[in-house]
């Protein structure tokens, strides 16, 4: 975390406490990622200012952009400040690989925070597949 003063107002600009969680499909009781269907991986951070949060995606270093299959969205604020989402859907094979949520301020000043998740074969909600790193 890193704070510096912006003109008289004296605004505290921070990136904290990145943390993400995977929902298999909702349409299924099951509680592993399976082929075929749906996974959405969801990104949190706590901003200051929260309005100047910005996110990206990569998946295995190169940027995504949401598509019919990856769709990537920003939740409401008002119900889960500092939120994205990617959601594969139907998931395949060619899907496995590390995603990465990047969290940064407009206008920088301050390091961003990534979030890594590994999907593969072995990936379940615990399973061994499944890795977070937090920068």
């Amino acid at each position: 975390m890193c704070c510096f003063p912006v003109g008289d107002s004296e605004k505290a600009h921070a990136l904290k406490k990145g943390r993400f969680w995977i929902t298999p499909d909702p349409y299924h009781n099951d509680d592993n990622i399976q082929i075929g269907r749906e996974v959405k991986i969801s990104c949190q951070v706590e901003a200051t200012p929260p309005e100047e949060l910005m996110f990206s995606w990569l998946k295995n270093g190169r940027a995504l952009r949401s598509s019919e299959r990856m769709v990537i969205t920003q939740t409401d604020p008002d119900i889960s400040p500092g939120t994205t989402n990617l959601d594969i859907i139907d998931l395949k094979f060619t899907d496995f690989g590390t995603y990465t949520c990047m969290a940064a301020l407009r206008g920088g000043g301050i390091p961003e925070i990534s979030i890594d998740v590994n999907i593969s074969s072995t990936t379940g909600l615990a399973g061994p597949g499944l890795h977070k790193l937090l920068m």
